[in-house]
């Protein structure tokens, strides 16, 4: 009986135990990868390729992009000559989605086939990309002149200017409200600033300054029904709050400084950060 109560951790009022289910079939250096996971444990893509994700990575003798079940096991694999990657995701239809930095998308199926591609627009390849976030039906690209673009529609791609202010520097972190979450019913983007600033971002409305005090937010992720944002702050605290920043909001401390190089949810219960401490070396850590 005792060891199964050490197994579990409490949360607040929540308990939580860690439970290694099996071992993944591939042997994968993650750390030379960009990566990105289906939702609901469907197929994980991992691109080894230099991109600006793993900067200053000595490139493999052959770039590839091999697709594998939740298992690890391989499903796909192709070689990758198309260019510099900025950006991979999946579609609601389980296609992979990557976004290259001359404003060029490709769209393939999980055994490698091309199924589209398309491009953002002249003014998208004028400017380039500097980052980029994807959902199951589209993409919200930033240039590298800090202008957002959207496509709403992987089924019918047309590039929107997104209605943003001019931005006198690079974003401290930004992330999209999906339109069947957003108030607007269009995607939006939210975008913290290096000054602390708070900005909602529309296709169409003027942007929204809900005036924080508490940034700048240097990461940000939302939660997976939409109604909750976590942000991570400078002073080391999670800020959780309603996209639209009316309601209750908590500020829950970490006790580190270290930004996350990654944050994501845990149910919509509480917030996973992934800090590296040194080089391969991490620590996860878990608020709520």
């Amino acid at each position: 009986m005792e060891v199964i109560r050490d197994e579990w951790r409490p949360l607040g009022d929540v308990f939580y135990r860690k439970r290694k289910l099996y071992s993944m079939k591939w042997d994968v250096n993650l750390a030379r990868c960009t990566r990105v996971s289906a939702p609901f444990g469907g197929p994980i893509a991992i691109a080894k390729i230099i991109n600006k994700r793993v900067q200053g990575r000595t490139p493999d003798a052959k770039p590839t992009i091999d697709i594998f079940t939740s298992a690890g096991d391989l499903i796909s694999s192709f070689l990758w000559e198309k260019g510099q990657v900025v950006e991979m995701g999946w579609t609601n239809k389980e296609n992979l989605v990557i976004v290259l930095d001359d404003g060029n998308v490709m769209i393939f199926s999980i055994f490698g086939e091309l199924i589209t591609q398309f491009s953002l627009g002249k003014q998208v390849q004028q400017q380039g990309i500097y980052e980029c976030n994807i959902w199951g039906n589209g993409l919200v690209v930033l240039t590298n002149v800090l202008n957002f673009f959207v496509i709403d529609d992987f089924e019918d791609p047309r590039t929107i200017a997104m209605n943003c202010p001019p931005l006198s520097d690079t974003p401290a972190s930004w992330t999209i409200i999906e339109p069947r979450f957003s108030r607007t019913r269009r995607v939006q983007a939210i975008v913290a600033t290096q000054k602390g600033d708070m900005l909602v971002v529309d296709i169409n409305d003027p942007p929204i300054d809900p005036y924080l005090s508490n940034g700048p937010f240097l990461k940000m992720s939302m939660s997976p029904q939409g109604n909750l944002l976590a942000c991570f702050t400078a002073s080391g605290s999670v800020y959780i709050t309603p996209p639209d920043f009316q309601g209750m909001c908590y500020t829950l401390p970490t006790q580190s400084s270290t930004v996350p190089t990654q944050m994501a949810w845990c149910g919509g219960d509480s917030v996973v950060c992934l800090c590296e401490m040194a080089e391969n070396k991490y620590m996860l850590l878990m608020v709520g």
